[in-house]
C-alpha cells in the first residue's frame, strides 16, 4: 500500500503524474478561477462571450487590448487558429479547470446565428440535466438526468434553462442535447494543455464516464 494520501494509481499514472484527478493541485489558482466565474456571472448574465473574455483576461492577466471583446463565432474562430490555444478533450479539460486553469468550451453558428462559448467550472463533475423547460408547443418537459460532467460557467440571453450556470449546471447543458454537445470544441492554453499527459482514458473503467 502507498504512503499517506495515496489515490491508488501509483501504478497506472506515469512517473513524476501528481495523482488525483479529483483534487485541485493548486488552490490558489483555482480559487481566483472560481471567484473570477463568480464575477462574470454576476456582471455579464446576458452575454456568453463577454463573461468568457473576462474570465481569460483575468486568469491570464491580459488588458482588454491583448485580449478583445470577440463575440462567440469570433471567439470559437480565433481558438481553433491560434497557436497559444490548444484544443483538448473533455477529460482533459476537467483536469485542468481542477487545477484553476480557464478552459473555454466553444461551438460556432452559421449565417446570423450565434454561438456560444462557457468556461469550465472548478468543481466536481455531476450529472446533466434535472430542470425543466417548455417545449414550442407550450408543453413543459423535463430535461432527463444522466452522465457525469464536468461543470461550467455560462451566461446566455436565451431563455433555455441549461445556458445560465455558476457552476450548479454542466458543460452539456448549456447545449441540451448529444448532438449539439458532440460538436462542442474546448480548448487552454497551450503551455497548461501540454504541461501533463491526458491519462484519463487509461483510468477509465466501465466504458465512457460521459454520456
Amino acid at each position: 500500500m502507498g504512503g499517506t494520501g495515496s489515490t491508488g494509481l501509483d501504478g497506472v499514472l506515469p512517473a513524476g503524474f501528481n495523482a488525483s484527478l479529483e483534487t485541485p493541485k493548486d488552490p490558489a489558482a483555482l480559487a481566483k478561477l472560481k471567484e473570477a466565474c463568480g464575477k462574470a456571472f454576476k456582471d455579464h448574465n446576458g452575454s456568453c462571450s463577454h463573461a468568457v473574455n473576462a474570465i481569460v483576461r483575468t486568469m491570464l492577466g491580459l488588458t482588454e487590448a491583448a485580449w478583445p471583446q470577440r463575440q462567440a463565432n469570433g471567439l470559437v474562430a480565433f481558438l481553433v487558429t491560434s497557436t497559444d490555444w490548444a484544443a483538448v478533450t473533455l477529460d482533459r479539460a476537467y483536469e485542468l479547470a481542477l487545477q484553476g486553469v480557464p478552459v473555454v468550451g466553444g461551438k460556432a453558428e452559421t449565417g446570423n446565428r450565434s454561438g456560444h462559448v462557457s468556461i469550465v467550472y472548478p468543481g466536481i463533475r455531476k450529472a446533466r440535466g434535472g430542470y425543466s423547460f417548455t417545449d414550442k408547443t407550450g408543453v413543459v418537459k423535463s430535461v432527463a438526468v444522466k452522465g457525469s460532467y464536468p461543470l461550467a460557467l455560462s451566461t446566455s440571453l436565451g431563455d433555455w434553462p441549461g445556458a445560465k450556470s455558476n457552476g450548479d449546471k454542466t458543460v452539456w447543458d448549456p447545449w441540451g442535447n448529444d448532438d449539439a454537445f458532440a460538436l462542442v470544441t474546448f480548448w487552454a492554453p497551450a503551455k497548461a494543455a501540454a504541461g501533463k499527459p491526458d491519462i484519463s482514458g487509461m483510468l477509465r473503467k466501465g466504458g465512457p464516464r460521459y454520456g
